[in-house]
């Protein structure tokens, strides 16, 4: 005699089998990370022990422009691919592209929701996309030659414009994350685990990527010869490259924190992640394994003006020199970017704004003062190795420059 269960018994049961089921996923990927860490050789920094290090004078970041016409928390920017403009999307309401060198904006669109995440850039200028807590990734159209009707030109002319190319709706939870593939291709991640495609010019989804088992914070384009590739981090304390072409993921990298940021190498063989432990790891995909990691907690000597805004001081000691207990705070990293070479890493913390490293080096090699008054939101390295622009809670964005 069978014995028919009730709705909600048969709804907690499976509820009850996919907690297990991540749980017993987490204890794999730790085993896993435990099993590469045994056989693993060597890493980045030994390696390169020969190799000459990088010193603070090298870096001579200045803040060129401050773009400073939004009202609210900037959440993101991104460069366009010529490294003339870059998209900033605001908690105003508002989305801006703007011209690098003049600081001028040169578009302004009015947003469908307020509560954006992220923006992103398509690689011919041709659009721009937000998304956010609206659960929907919209397109839009930039440029005079998107524009279908003199009205529309007259506003484009004055810099107005808000034409909706599509709207991609389908995820059940925020959207953290979008990314250009392609012009008529765009990756987004979700708080619902999972990452989906879009056609652009058929506004659906083309594919969905579930494999992850928390939040999808965070999502990054690869470019040149890994085109429509892309990597993507969680609150399951993973980084997943995906390629379009397998419905799984190709490579899964255990981080053991939720993973706030991620970046690719220049080359694309290797991707960054930034995780709320404070962590910077550096993952090669060559040798499918993490080859570095930087943390602001492992440097003993760091240059004066570091120290000064990243040292915790337990004891006054009445003097300018660090005492032995020392510490250093361990803050969420909440955006990672690389020199055009990739030999130099920037990364931004929760509270502490920016910090240069020497890639292979491991080391602290400058900080970007006189810059942001309140936290980072984003930074991003243009495309030409030129400039480097931050975003951050307050209002503003600022291109910095050698």
């Amino acid at each position: 005699m069978s014995v028919i269960l009730p709705l909600k018994t048969m709804a907690d049961s499976i509820e009850e089998k996919i907690k297990k089921a991540r749980g017993d996923a987490r204890i794999l990927y730790t085993e896993l990370g435990k099993c590469q860490r045994r056989v693993r050789d060597g890493d980045l920094m030994s390696v390169c022990k020969q190799v000459s290090r990088l010193q603070p004078s090298d870096v001579n970041l200045r803040v060129y422009n401050t773009l400073s016409t939004h009202r609210d928390k900037i959440a993101s920017i991104q460069w366009s691919d010529d490294s003339k403009s870059l998209v900033s999307a605001c908690q105003d309401g508002y989305m801006f592209v703007w011209d690098a060198v003049t600081g001028y904006k040169t578009q302004a669109i009015a947003l469908e929701n307020n509560w954006v995440l992220t923006c992103a850039y398509a690689p011919s200028g041709r659009f721009v996309a937000s998304a956010g807590l609206d659960n929907a990734c919209t397109v839009y159209a930039v440029g005079n030659d998107t524009m279908e009707s003199d009205s529309e030109l007259g506003h484009a002319m004055y810099g107005i414009t808000s034409r909706v190319q599509s709207v991609f709706k389908g995820h059940t939870a925020y959207i953290s994350g979008c990314q250009f593939l392609a012009d008529s291709k765009i990756v987004t991640s979700s708080g619902d685990m999972t990452c989906a495609t879009w056609d652009v010019e058929r506004g659906q989804r083309t594919c969905e990527y579930v494999d992850h088992l928390g939040d999808v914070l965070c999502v990054a384009a690869f470019r040149s010869s890994f085109e429509s590739q892309f990597v993507t981090g969680s609150c399951d304390g993973t980084v997943r490259v995906w390629d379009p072409r397998v419905a799984a993921a190709a490579q899964t990298f255990a981080v053991g924190s939720d993973v706030t940021c991620v970046e690719v190498f220049p080359d694309g063989n290797a991707v960054v992640s930034g995780s709320d432990d404070g962590v910077v790891r550096l993952f090669d995909r060559r040798a499918d394994s993490e080859i570095a990691s930087y943390s602001l907690q492992s440097q003993s000597q760091v240059s004066a003006p570091v120290a000064a805004r990243y040292r915790r001081r337990p004891v006054s000691t009445g003097s300018d020199n660090h005492s032995s207990n020392d510490t250093l705070d361990s803050p969420g990293v909440t955006s990672v970017a690389f020199s055009r070479s990739g030999r130099v890493l920037y990364s931004c913390y929760a509270e502490y704004g920016g910090v240069v490293w020497d890639t292979l080096g491991g080391q602290v090699i400058g900080v970007m003062t006189g810059g942001h008054s309140d936290r980072i939101t984003g930074v991003a390295a243009s495309r030409d190795g030129v400039a480097l622009a931050t975003s951050s809670w307050d209002h503003t964005v600022k291109i910095w420059s050698a």
